[in-house]
């Protein structure tokens, strides 16, 4: 799956994925954080992007599901808060 195109996955098909492991939380990370230095200039969306932080978060999810650590449906999402 191309990048852009995790972007625009619903929340239900996002999740999905993420607890079969089909996709990967640090690959969807990537996809928005691109997504957002993208369209951030024009956009002026966001305050701060916490994008080290973000990238950890998903290293640390990736390997929770890995271990069948799932906890439900926000874990290994980005979440962006306004």
């Amino acid at each position: 799956m191309a990048p852009d195109d995790l972007c625009l996955l619903s929340l239900t098909e996002l999740t999905e994925r993420i607890r079969s492991r089909d996709v990967s939380p640090v690959a969807v990370a990537e996809a928005q954080l691109d997504r957002i230095n993208r369209l951030e200039p024009e956009l002026h969306a966001f305050v701060r992007v916490t994008q080290e932080r973000a990238r950890a978060d998903a290293r640390n999810a990736e390997e929770e599901v890995g271990r069948e650590g799932y906890r439900g449906p926000l874990h290994g999402e980005p979440i962006g808060l306004k």
